[in-house]
């Protein structure tokens, strides 16, 4: 079991695991719901398994449609199966799941919160 850290900035939830990731992040696996609990749940667990490193989840749901949505970046997208089934059978709610190739964010982050409340401050250097 990994130890789960979790930083809130204005538009996304970082959510990452206290070891970095053995991979380069290629991509995100992209989850929609209207239940942000849920997709942070889902986080949370996914995270703390060692399944995954790093995810983000929206503070504010999109406007068509009013969902939040919940990206668990990857190396690849050869757990789409495996992952689908674990969102099913732990209760489901999730509107739609796809694996998209591509990130914005680069393969370790350093996230500083010193003297920050509610905001998150990024250092985007790769190590």
């Amino acid at each position: 079991m990994y130890h789960v850290n979790e930083f809130t900035g204005k538009e996304w939830t970082v959510i990452c695991s206290s070891q970095p990731p053995p991979y380069d992040v290629t991509g995100m696996y992209l989850l929609w719901s209207d239940d942000r609990d849920r997709l942070l749940e889902i986080a949370r667990t996914e995270i703390g398994s060692g399944a995954f490193h790093e995810a983000r989840l929206s503070v504010l749901p999109g406007k068509k449609p009013a969902e939040h949505v919940l990206c668990l970046f990857a190396p690849d997208g050869a757990r789409k199966v495996d992952l689908s089934h674990r969102v099913r059978d732990s209760g489901g709610g999730i509107t739609y799941l796809y694996w998209r190739d591509g990130t914005t964010l680069p393969v370790r982050r350093e996230l500083n919160v010193t003297g920050l409340i509610g905001e998150v401050a990024e250092d985007a250097t790769t190590s």
